[in-house]
């Protein structure tokens, strides 16, 4: 793990999650709506949409 995401999860609150269960993503870049974490993987930020 992380040291980004080590930290999230001692700083973070994430809404909608159960905390302990609570998978933060480490972003590495983005472009528009979309994000890339850092295993190389794009999500949609949905919420950005709105």
């Amino acid at each position: 793990m992380s040291d980004v995401i080590e930290t999230q999860r001692e700083r973070v609150f994430y809404t909608w999650t159960a905390q302990k269960k609570a998978a933060p993503l480490e972003i590495t870049g983005g472009k528009g709506a979309r994000f890339q974490t850092a295993d190389g993987e794009w999500w949609w930020d949905l919420g950005s949409t709105t």
